[in-house]
């Protein structure tokens, strides 16, 4: 069983970030949101770009847990930049 995102929602699994450059780890109440992610399931025009990377407003996000995996749901309007490696 899968999640499948309707009504304009895109279903993104957000980077977790453990560790800093400088090798500071830091807890996860000194954390903000990530608000970068990549696609795992959408409707609407961005349900061909599962596999992309996003980046999405984190006052749009909703948290959703599913599977033992923490997940975002956005609408498509949320999201802000998809991001090309290849630029």
């Amino acid at each position: 069983m899968k999640l499948v995102p309707v009504n304009g929602y895109v279903l993104i699994e957000p980077y977790q970030e453990t560790q800093r450059a400088s090798g500071l780890i830091i807890a996860d109440t000194g954390k903000s949101k990530p608000m970068r992610g990549t696609i795992i399931a959408a409707s609407g025009e961005w349900s061909k770009s599962v596999g992309t990377e996003v980046m999405y407003s984190k006052f749009g996000a909703i948290e959703v847990r599913y599977d033992d995996t923490d997940y975002v749901m956005v609408r498509e309007r949320d999201i802000l930049a998809a991001i090309d490696d290849a630029v």
